[in-house]
C-alpha cells in the first residue's frame, strides 16, 4: 500500500487474538494494540518504506506500507482536530482517579479527534448519543491512541467505564 504522510490505514481485527502492530523501520507508531472485534485507523507520520505485522510470531502476516512526503486523507479520515489525554494513576484499593484534556471539543461533522491514554491501564470509552465508534468496544491501551471521527452532528458526552466522572463534551456542528 501507499499513502502520504498524515494518512490513515484501518485495521479491523476479526480474529479471536489481541494484535499489537509493529513496523520495521521504525514508523513512530504509537503504540497500536488492535483488540477483539475492534477497528483501528494508524496515522503514518514520517516519510519511508515499512514492513507492518503482528508483534505476536505466531500470528505474523505482513504487509508492506510506503509512505510518501506531502500530506492528504485517507478513507475519509481527515488528521484529527483535537487530542484528548487522559492521565492519572490508579492507586490499589481506591476508584481510579484519571483526568482529561481538554474536557470540550467544538468541530465540524466529519472531523475526528484522538484519544490519547497516559494512565497506567487501558480505557474503555463510549459516546452518548451513540457516536457509532463501535459502543462498548473502543478500547485504548496505555499509551495508544486512537482517532475517533464524528460523522453526525450533535452534542455528545463521551467518558470512559474506568472514570465514569470525567466527561468530555463533543459539539460537532
Amino acid at each position: 500500500m501507499t499513502l502520504k504522510t498524515g494518512q490513515f490505514i484501518t485495521f479491523s481485527n476479526q480474529s479471536d487474538e489481541v494484535h499489537v502492530l509493529v513496523a520495521t523501520p521504525d514508523a513512530g507508531l504509537v503504540s497500536s494494540s488492535i483488540d477483539r472485534n475492534e477497528e483501528q485507523p494508524v496515522q503514518f507520520t514520517k516519510a519511508g518504506i515499512y514492513t507492518l505485522e503482528s508483534q505476536n510470531a505466531k500470528h505474523r502476516a505482513s504487509m508492506q506500507v510506503t509512505v510518501t512526503a506531502g500530506a492528504g486523507t485517507t478513507c475519509g479520515i481527515s488528521a484529527p482536530n483535537t487530542t484528548v489525554t487522559f492521565t492519572g494513576k490508579h492507586s490499589q484499593g481506591q476508584t481510579a482517579a484519571y483526568t482529561l484534556t481538554p474536557k470540550t471539543v467544538s468541530m465540524s461533522a466529519g472531523q475526528s479527534i484522538t484519544l490519547l491514554n497516559k494512565t497506567d491501564q487501558a480505557l474503555n470509552f463510549s459516546c452518548k448519543p451513540s457516536a457509532d465508534i463501535a459502543e462498548g468496544n473502543l478500547r485504548v491501551d496505555t499509551n495508544e491512541q486512537q482517532v475517533v471521527q464524528f460523522a453526525k452532528a450533535g452534542q455528545y458526552t463521551c467518558t470512559s467505564t474506568e472514570s465514569p466522572r470525567e466527561m468530555l463534551s463533543v459539539t460537532v456542528h
